[in-house]
């Protein structure tokens, strides 16, 4: 009786742990990602920095190369026009896309990046990004969008 009483418990926590085991692996296969789009960034804030006085029409993404792709990430895209990295997951890592949106001013008076294909003046104000995945709300006035993955797939500050 008190064998039977042993496995049923260690049945249950089974049951309940086996599947935040397998949610955390996803999640921590989707930090790759964002890990991967540091290079993507450094791009843009070197391009905002300047304010692309050649127009060169790469825009933020001049001298970008995109990583290879990974066992969790299929690949990461950087928009010249407006800075924002998308990285697509592959299925490993629960698939989709999350989104990084760059933005200026604080969450109150956000605005997006100046269009990088073109001249701009650098703005004085400092860069920020938001990670957006699937059902994100996006800052308002950044002019951001939202990716595919799952909210549950990404980390916290994605959702």
């Amino acid at each position: 009786m008190e064998l039977l009483l042993v496995v049923t418990i260690i049945g249950i926590a089974a049951a309940y742990a086996i599947p935040q085991y397998q949610q955390y692996t996803v999640r921590s296969r989707v930090i790759e990602g964002l890990t991967l789009a540091d290079g993507a960034k450094m791009c843009v804030w070197d391009t905002l920095a300047t304010g692309n006085p050649q127009g060169l029409p790469a825009g933020y993404a001049v001298g970008f190369v995109s990583p290879g792709p990974t066992a969790n990430v299929a690949g990461v895209a950087l928009n010249g026009a407006t800075g924002a990295i998308t990285i697509q997951y592959t299925p490993a890592a629960g698939g989709g896309t999350l989104v990084l949106n760059p933005y200026v001013g604080g969450v109150a008076a956000a605005t997006p990046l100046p269009v990088g294909t073109a001249p701009f003046a650098p703005p004085v104000l400092e860069i920020s990004w938001q990670c957006a995945a699937a059902g994100a709300t996006i800052i308002p006035g950044s002019g951001g969008i939202v990716g595919t993955t799952l909210p549950q797939n990404a980390p916290s500050s994605c959702r």
